[in-house]
């Protein structure tokens, strides 16, 4: 069996971007709010607007990751990154690697998500542009999801039409200001 440590590293990404960065989801696609001004820069919040910023944060995204589908896309995602970077996976390598990591995906998820950490002393994006950026990052996730195939039916032939999953373009200023934040794309910056 090939599970690359990049289509495991998607995997767990997929954690850390919900729950430290946030994104949207449950049924439907609800939108993140906070009673925090948009326009205040979230470096220059107090610590306790910090953490209510991250609180909030981290709920929103537990609604995502608990959603139906969530661990299916994120092997398929996880599948597509390796095979991407590894052009000898076969369709079975492809297929073992997808629904390795979905189950691993659904093994987490019964032990908690509530483990991450976040940081945002550093982040010089506005609330409201966090906000954006996560509200897109969900509305994404759902429309990739409900696009991606099951796992036993995963092929390189679909690789190049599925990519790798959400990359809002209202997340580029977040990836450029805030160190260690990632968006979705794979790089924390």
């Amino acid at each position: 069996m090939h599970i690359g440590s990049r289509g495991l590293g998607t995997v767990l990404l997929g954690f850390v971007i919900c729950e430290a960065a946030g994104c949207g989801g449950g049924s439907g696609t609800p939108t993140f709010a906070t009673s925090l001004p948009a326009s205040a820069t979230v470096e220059t919040l107090s610590s306790s607007q910090q953490q209510q910023l991250c609180d909030e944060a981290t709920s929103f995204g537990e609604m995502l990751l608990r959603s139906p589908g969530f661990c299916q896309a994120m092997g398929v995602s996880a599948a597509v990154s390796d095979a991407t970077s590894d052009p000898n996976m076969t369709d079975a390598d492809i297929q073992n690697e997808c629904s390795t990591l979905s189950q691993f995906c659904q093994v987490t998820l019964n032990y908690g998500t509530s483990s991450s950490t976040c940081d945002p002393t550093t982040c010089a994006v506005t609330v409201g542009e966090l906000t954006a950026c996560m509200n897109d990052t969900g509305t994404a996730f759902h429309a990739y999801a409900s696009s991606v195939p099951p796992c036993s039916a995963l092929t390189r032939a679909m690789i190049a039409t599925l990519g790798p999953g959400p990359n809002p373009p209202s997340c580029a200023v977040v990836s450029q200001q805030c160190p260690g934040v990632d968006t979705g794309n794979g790089t924390s910056y």
